[in-house]
């Protein structure tokens, strides 16, 4: 079975017939291949996904306006992850799993689980949250993404782009963000 067939059962068999889905890809530009969320959010942009959403800085607004702007009943986030696996590595995980994979990224102030926990309890929504990980190579300060980390992140493109097809309209909405995070990356 390829990379891409086994990512594809995954994500099917977890979204099941979930409408209204967000994608969240969280990263920077700047850090080597932290930069595959921003990478993986204008791939998906390209080929014509809606409701996806980069967060560079600020993740707490990133995922607040994301629930209280596409109101998603599934969140599904991409993000450079230290598992210590081979680079390039794709990891699947529910958000309340997480801990179980022993997933961290390194780049943020506060755990992900943490920030969504949070905003699910303010907001008063109950998410289901898939997170897909890439492992990373190299996080120093650098523009530079290792080519297994985005053979990885075009693995993720093609298969949500597959999944997605003839779905766009059920997982669109016609509500946006105030800020278009897509356009600052």
């Amino acid at each position: 079975m390829t990379e891409e067939y086994e990512l594809l059962s995954k994500l099917k068999e977890v979204l099941g017939v979930h409408s209204r889905v967000a994608i969240v890809c969280v990263g920077k530009d700047l850090r080597g291949d932290d930069a595959v969320g921003p990478y993986t959010c204008r791939e998906l942009l390209k080929k014509g996904l809606k409701n996806v959403v980069v967060c560079e800085d600020d993740i707490i607004t990133c995922f607040y306006e994301t629930i209280t702007n596409y109101k998603p009943l599934t969140i599904i986030l991409i993000d450079a992850v230290d598992l210590s696996l081979k680079p390039g590595t794709i990891v699947i995980t529910s958000l309340e799993d997480i801990e179980e994979v022993g997933m961290s990224t390194s780049t943020h102030n506060l755990p992900i689980r943490t920030v969504v926990e949070l905003i699910k309890t303010l907001v008063g929504v109950d998410l289901k949250i898939l997170v897909i990980g890439i492992q990373a190579s190299n996080l120093d300060l650098t523009q530079q993404i290792s080519d297994e980390v985005i053979k990885s992140a075009n693995t993720i493109v093609k298969t949500l782009t597959t999944l997605t097809e003839g779905l766009n309209s059920r997982w669109s909405t016609t509500h946006k963000t105030t800020t278009n995070r897509a356009d600052n990356t």
